[in-house]
């Protein structure tokens, strides 16, 4: 029988998309992906002025 659980963590949590990588070398962890799309945002409108980006596409580039 298989489990919705791959040791202690659920998929749902394991499939998550937390990290992101920016060219410019920052590295972004966010608890969860809604954290993660905030603190992309932050970082673009802090360091890259005029460069913006949706929560699908922050995604799409996250691991």
């Amino acid at each position: 029988m298989l489990s919705a659980y791959a040791g202690a963590v659920p998929v749902s949590l394991r499939d998550m998309k937390t990290r992101l990588n920016c060219p410019c070398g920052e590295y972004i962890v966010g608890t969860d992906e809604d954290d993660l799309v905030a603190k992309v945002q932050a970082h673009l409108a802090a360091e890259h002025p005029g460069r913006e980006y949706d929560r699908e596409s922050i995604l799409f580039m996250a691991s």
